[in-house]
C-alpha cells in the first residue's frame, strides 16, 4: 500500500524570492508508519495528474518524519511578483508512490524596485535583491565582517581576485547610488572595488574606488572625481557614490559625511559586466583591490547616506552573535516598513526548529532576540542551522554553526 495523499499541504507565507510550505506527514502504508521520500514540484500554472511530470522538481526536500507530524519546507530561487502553484507527493521505500496532494498557490512578494542588487555576502555571493543578478566568485576568500561575524564578507587578495556580478545591470540614463563596505590593507596602491565598461571612449566605464596616490576615484573614465583625501587608514568605511542624471552631479560619502563633489562633463554610457574587486582589460585583473569588501548596494536613484537616512526602506539588518556558538545566540534584525514580520529557524533539511518571532509592525522596527539552541524543548543538536527573517521590504538568512554543550 502507498503512502495516503497529503490533503492539507500549505503555503504559510511568502518571500521576495521564496515560499514557506508546511503539511502533515502521511504514512509509509497510507497513515500508517514513515513515509521514505517526498517529491515537492511547482509550476506557474495549476498542477494535475497530467501537468506533474512538466512541472518544476525541488531539490533538497526533507526526509519524512513520521505518519502525524507537521513538516515545513522553505523553496527558494522563485521569482519576486510572481504567482506560483504548488503539490507534493509521498513515496514508501519500493518506491509506491501516493497520489498528487491537494494543489496551493502563494505570490511572491514585490523586490523592491529601487534596489538594482545587493550583496551581503553571508556565506555566499548571492545577489539578495530578488533581482538574480548573482557574483561568480574568482579566488575572493570569505572573512569575517565589521562586526567579526565570520563568513560574512570577502577578502580580496589584490593580485587576481574578483568577482563577477554579470551583465544584468543598466545604468546609462539612470540616477544611481552605489554604497559599500570596505576595509583596504594596501595604501599608495590602485584597488578598484566596483567597476563596468571599458576605456575605448570617454564616460565610458564606471569606477569607484582608491588609486596609489590615496585618493578615493568615481569616475566615468576621462570624467572623473577624484578626491584627495588622503585616505591612508586601514579600517572599515561604507562609501557612498550618487550620480543625479538630471544635474550630472555626483557625489561622494565617507561614513555618512559628504568628503567631495563636481558636474560630470556628460551622462555616464558605459555598460557590461560588473566587477568587484578589480577591472578586467580585456580579461586580466588589473587595479586589484587588497582587503575585505561587503554589504554591497547598486541602487536606481540618489540615496545620500547609505544606510540610516535612506528614504527608501531596503535594508534588512540581521545579526547572529556569537557564530559559532555552542548553545544560546543572540538574532539582531533591524529594518524600516509596514507589515509582517518573523523570525524562523530551520535544520540543512529545511525543517523549521523554532519561531523567534511572528507579529505586524510599523516604522523604523528593531528587535534583539534569542534562542537558546533548543528544538521543541530538546536540545537541537550540533549542526548548520539557518536563521531567516521574513520583512515586508525583503527576506535575509545567515547561516549559524552551532556546536553543542
Amino acid at each position: 500500500m502507498p503512502p495516503a495523499a497529503i490533503g492539507d499541504l500549505l503555503v504559510v507565507g511568502t518571500g521576495t524570492t521564496s515560499a514557506d510550505l508546511t503539511w502533515t506527514a502521511p504514512g509509509d502504508d497510507g497513515t500508517a508508519g514513515q513515509a521514505t521520500q517526498y517529491d515537492i514540484r511547482y509550476s506557474l500554472a495549476p498542477i494535475n495528474d497530467a501537468s506533474w511530470g512538466s512541472a518544476t522538481q525541488i531539490v533538497g526536500e526533507p526526509n519524512p518524519q513520521a505518519a502525524g507530524a507537521t513538516e515545513t519546507f522553505v523553496v527558494t530561487d522563485l521569482v519576486p511578483s510572481t504567482e506560483y502553484y504548488f503539490a507534493i507527493k509521498a513515496a514508501d521505500e519500493i518506491p509506491n508512490w501516493s497520489g498528487l496532494s491537494n494543489v496551493v498557490s502563494g505570490a511572491t512578494t514585490a523586490g523592491n524596485s529601487a534596489v538594482l542588487a545587493y550583496y551581503p555576502f553571508s556565506g555566499d555571493a548571492s545577489d539578495a535583491s530578488g533581482n538574480g543578478n548573482h557574483g561568480t566568485v574568482h579566488g575572493a576568500i570569505l572573512t569575517q565582517d565589521q562586526s567579526g561575524v565570520p563568513s560574512s564578507a570577502y577578502y580580496f587578495d589584490g593580485v587576481d581576485d574578483y568577482i563577477d556580478l554579470g551583465a544584468g545591470i543598466d545604468l546609462r540614463g539612470e540616477s544611481f547610488s552605489i554604497s559599500f563596505m570596505s576595509k583596504r590593507e594596501n595604501p599608495e596602491e590602485w584597488g578598484y572595488v566596483l567597476t563596468q565598461g571599458n576605456t575605448s571612449a570617454a564616460d565610458s566605464m564606471l569606477v569607484c574606488g582608491f588609486t596609489d596616490s590615496n585618493m578615493f576615484k568615481f569616475g566615468f573614465f576621462g570624467d572623473d572625481l577624484d578626491i584627495a583625501g588622503p585616505f591612508l587608514d586601514t579600517g572599515w568605511h561604507q562609501w557612498t557614490c550618487t550620480y543625479d542624471v538630471t544635474t550630472r552631479a555626483r557625489v561622494v560619502f565617507r561614513d555618512g559625511v559628504e568628503v567631495g563633489s563636481d558636474i560630470a562633463n556628460a551622462d555616464y554610457g558605459g555598460s557590461g559586466q560588473l566587477f568587484i574587486g578589480a577591472t578586467l582589460r580585456p580579461i586580466v585583473p588589473e587595479n586589484t583591490f587588497q582587503g575585505a569588501i561587503d554589504e554591497l548596494y547598486i541602487r536606481r536613484g540618489v540615496y545620500q547616506s547609505g544606510v540610516s537616512a535612506d528614504p527608501v526602506p531596503v535594508l534588512v539588518n540581521l545579526r547572529v552573535l556569537p557564530n559559532p556558538a555552542h548553545s544560546r545566540v543572540s538574532v539582531q534584525l533591524a529594518f524600516q516598513g509596514h507589515g509582517t514580520a518573523n523570525v524562523r529557524i530551520y535544520d540543512v533539511s529545511g525543517r523549521q526548529v523554532a519561531s523567534l518571532l511572528d507579529r505586524s509592525v510599523a516604522g523604523h522596527f528593531t528587535v534583539d532576540l534569542t534562542w537558546d539552541g533548543r528544538a521543541g524543548g530538546v536540545p537541537a543538536g550540533p549542526g548548520v542551522y539557518f536563521i531567516v527573517a521574513d520583512t515586508p521590504v525583503g527576506r535575509q538568512s545567515r547561516k549559524l554553526v552551532l556546536l553543542g554543550q
